[in-house]
Parts: structure tokens; sequence; C-alpha cells
């Protein structure tokens, strides 16, 4: 692994993002303008004007993935905790001086990052943001709050034995990864977090809130100035720490076919084929894009096949997931139980087509259409721009105007979304998961 190639390649500050990319303001909003302070802390602002909201996220670079190997879940329950007293706010105070702001906020965790994410009203910018940040800075992790927590995480765990969705989702990540730190997860609901308290908690707070692995992030109508004097007065004293280390260790091939069947209770069965992959390289994301659409995109090639001229699935959607070094490809629908093992037969072949036949001119067509459309329309979304800055950075992708974007889809080939398919398929054998 190698420290995050977008914090190591500039150590102290970055000019305006806008004087590079001039031509994005154009098709879409103004260009991101970017300021790294001394310590490492990354700031990125995209003004909209007029828009009369805002959607920030305080990124703690650093997720699942790095959770000691006998504490899986402390980046969950960090998220949560962080929605709890702080040195100077209690919860409910915090929530409430928001609510007068008209902004909400919520947290998460991903294989890579610990979030907070506020929304909301502009005139609420400057009230919030501190709020925001001393619910990072200045989390109290108090032994009683993370008790209750913990119970709460294990009353979820429990409901959730008899979700097929969730059943699912677990089976498949471990079938998928393996070993690897994605295919982790809860077990027995009456250990999970045990080992996990306020001592764990405030060592992996301690190691990751610095500034190398921070990315301020504020999209909407909120002055760029502000943006970075509020961030330098809030963020400009943390200690600068190490920098994460990206990308995510590839998970394993699968030497053979794996197949598992969950047993749950569900309306209609589910079959999903997939297989790990290393990851999406940015010079292969336009053809990943469209062989994701041409495959499994509403009334595309399997959606035809199994939906419109079998009528036997309501649905029928592509898993893509696509972290740094790591990530895993297939296609899951819900058919009758009498159909499952046509369906699969169907989805093999599908896949193997698109590896051995360049899909037709029409076919890349309609995909870059949709494509540019669903672009454009996630662009008017202050929170989902911000979601994207962000990940762009972690994977140390660079952010591009939708023109950009466009002009990268149409210089993809048939050929090489042919070939992009091969690679996937030479990789790895499937793991064939059915739900019934």
């Amino acid at each position: 692994m190698r420290p995050l190639r977008f914090h190591a390649a500039v150590p102290v500050s970055l000019a305006l993002f806008g004087a590079l990319h001039a031509s994005a303001a154009d098709d879409g909003p103004p260009p991101p303008v970017f300021l790294s302070l001394p310590n490492g802390v990354d700031i990125v602002n995209q003004i909209r004007p007029g828009s009369g909201t805002f959607a920030m996220r305080l990124t703690i670079v650093g997720g699942r993935c790095e959770d000691p190997e006998s504490k899986q879940g402390a980046s969950d329950l960090l998220a949560r905790m962080l929605l709890r007293a702080s040195g100077k706010t209690s919860a409910t105070d915090r929530f409430s001086a928001l609510e007068r702001a008209g902004v909400t906020l919520d947290s998460f965790a991903t294989g890579t990052r610990v979030e907070l994410v506020a929304n909301g009203l502009s005139s609420g910018f400057e009230a919030a943001m501190p709020l925001v940040v001393e619910a990072a800075r200045g989390a109290k992790l108090e032994p009683a709050e993370i008790t209750r927590e913990v119970t709460l995480a294990r009353q979820t765990l429990a409901g959730a034995a008899d979700d097929p969705g969730d059943a699912l989702r677990r089976a498949a990540a471990a079938a998928i990864y393996q070993d690897h730190c994605l295919g982790k997860g809860p077990g027995e609901p009456s250990q999970w977090l045990a080992g996990v308290d306020a001592g764990v908690l405030r060592g992996i707070l301690d190691e990751r809130l610095v500034g190398w692995r921070v990315i301020f992030t504020v999209v909407g109508d909120v002055d760029t100035d502000l943006v970075q004097r509020m961030a330098g007065m809030l963020l400009g004293d943390l200690p600068p720490g190490d920098p994460a280390f990206l990308p995510l260790d590839t998970p394993k091939p699968l030497n053979e076919e794996r197949r598992i069947r969950v047993k749950r209770k569900t309306s209609q069965p589910v079959v999903l084929v997939a297989l790990p992959t290393h990851g999406i390289r940015d010079e292969d994301v336009p053809a990943m894009d469209l062989l994701a659409q041409i495959l499994g995109g509403f009334q595309e090639r399997l959606s035809y096949e199994i939906r419109e001229k079998r009528g036997w699935a309501y649905w029928l959607g592509v898993r893509d997931e696509r972290l740094p070094g790591a990530g895993s490809f297939g296609v899951m629908t819900a058919v009758p139980k009498k159909r499952l093992e046509e369906t699969e037969r169907l989805i093999r072949e599908g896949l193997e087509k698109i590896a051995k036949e360049p899909p037709s001119d029409e076919e890349m067509g309609r995909a870059r259409r949709f494509l540019a459309t669903q672009r454009a329309r996630a662009a008017q979304s202050a929170d989902a721009s911000a979601a994207l800055i962000v990940r762009n950075l972690i994977a140390d992708a660079p952010l591009r105007s939708l023109d950009e974007e466009a002009a990268r889809s149409e210089a993809v080939t048939p050929e090489a979304v042919r070939a992009l398919a091969r690679r996937l398929l030479d990789g790895s054998s499937c793991a064939v998961l059915t739900m019934y």
C-alpha cells in the first residue's frame, strides 16, 4: 500500500482549481476551489450562488478496513458516537441548535472513511459548521453512551436476522471477498462490538482525526472565503499525523466457483452472480460505466432477456462496488424459484457474450445518453456533488466537468468495453448466491 497520493503530492496548498478547469462553468456549477492547510487538511468549496442551501461533509479518511482485527465494527460505532455529546454540547442541544438553523446532521462509516454529513439552509451555515466540527473534535465518548449505542447496534443486528436483503448482503460480501476486510461483518449479535470500548474509540479517533486524513467539503450557496476562513480556525490546529494508506489490499480472486444458498423467507427468490475485482482504475471508469449500463441497465441486455422478454423479474440490477484497490462486479435479480437455474444461465451467458463480442454502436449510444443524463441530474444535487468530490479525492482521481466526462465516454470504443469485461472474467471465478 502507499500513502494517499492527493495528500503526498501537495504538502502545503493547492492553487485555485478553477484556473485549471475554466471550461467547467459552461456546462454546470462553477468548478470547485481547493485549499490545503499547512497541517494537511483539504478544504473544497463549490459555490452555487442563489441556491439558498448547502451540503457539508467532514470526512475522516480511514474506515472499516482499518479497524483492528478483534475490533470489527469500531468505525461504525465511532460514527454513531460522533452524534452524541461533545465537550461543549450535549447531543440534544446540538441537534436543537441545528434544527433552529434549518440544518440536519448524520454520520456513517464505510470501508475507507468515517463521515459527518450536514445539509441545510445557507443562512444556517455559520451556526452549523462549528457544531459539526466540535462533534468530531470534542467527542466525549462516554462509557455510558457507548454502552447504549452498542445495545442499540445489537438490537438492530438481531432484528435484521430475518431481513432477506440484509442476510443476502452479508453472505455476498463474505463469499465474494473471503477474508478481505470488505468481507467481514457482524457475527453473533450478543458478541458484536464486545471488544470496543472508550479507549479503543479514542485511539482510533486520535489516529485518524489528523490533518493528513481530513477532507472538509462544502457545496452550495456559501462564499469560499467564509468556508476557508472558518475551516482554518476550526481545523487548522489539528496535528498533521500520518496519511491514510490507500489503495486497499486487493481481494483474492476466487480460484473456483463458490455456490451459496441463503435460507430466508422472501416474496421472490434471488440469484446473484458476482466476482471480486482489483478496483477500477481512473482510465477504465468510462468503460466500466458503459459496461454496467449495457449489461444491466433498464431494458438493456439482461433486463430485456429476463424481465421484458420472459416476464420473470420485476427488477434486475448490477452489483458494481468500487473502492481504491478493491471492488466487485456482478448481476442480481429476483425470479420464481423454478426459474433460478435458467436465470443463472442467462446471466452467465450475458457476461460471457459481452466479454467475447463488442457491444453495438446503438447500445453504446444509448448507454452514453443515459449516463450523461444521470451525471447531469446528480450534478444538480449539492449533497451528491459533495459525495462525488470526496470519493474522487479518496480514490486519487481527478474531478471533471460534465463536458469532460462526456468526452471520456465518447472516446471509449466497443472493443474497450469488451476487453474490460474479459479482464474482469479472467481475473476470478464467480460466486453464485441464491436466496429462497
